[in-house]
């Protein structure tokens, strides 16, 4: 059924405050579970993710994706209140507030690709912040073959439709 589907599952049977989502295709820094929990000493924050890391840097594109892949966000600490609309977090590194979870529906199961975004942006709209600190570092096994890596790069162009409809008040504009 989906990630989505399979990450619901996983909170509704979780008994914590704080739900924690991780992909099998990644392994969390020692110092994972720490470095997220102080995003929540915030009481604003709904939601917190850190760094992607690459696992591997032989083959040109872990290279690149160590630094241009859609889940990197960047080596700085970031905030959703810091004004980007587009702000988002990978689900394969993300923390959410159980009540905010909720009170949004959790993943759109709809979605194959995108479900992050669309999480991350119902919760700014609910008033929620996002907080980002890249010390919560996962390191992601990328898609380190072409065939794959392009595969899954035209899966997240296919879900950008579907954003802009569902949030028309974060509609991208391509200036010339």
């Amino acid at each position: 059924r989906g990630a989505s589907y399979s990450r619901n599952q996983g909170a509704a049977a979780a008994a914590g405050q704080i739900l924690c989502f991780v992909d099998s295709d990644c392994r969390v820094s020692p110092r994972w579970l720490r470095e997220m929990s102080v995003m929540f000493e915030d009481p604003l924050v709904a939601a917190g993710g850190g760094l992607v890391a690459g696992q591997f840097t032989r083959k040109a594109l872990d290279r690149y994706e160590q630094v241009q892949s859609a889940l990197h966000m960047g080596l700085l600490p970031r905030d959703s209140r810091d004004g980007d609309p587009f702000f988002y977090l990978p689900s394969c590194n993300l923390a959410v507030r159980r009540d905010c979870f909720r009170l949004v529906g959790g993943f759109n199961e709809r979605l194959k690709v995108g479900e992050d975004v669309d999480l991350c942006w119902r919760l700014m709209n609910r008033g929620g912040a996002i907080a980002y600190r890249p010390e919560a570092t996962v390191y992601h096994r990328h898609r380190n073959r072409l065939t794959e890596f392009c595969k899954r790069r035209y899966e997240y162009g296919t879900s950008e439709p579907l954003l802009q409809a569902m949030h028309p008040q974060r509609r991208k504009q391509l200036v010339v």
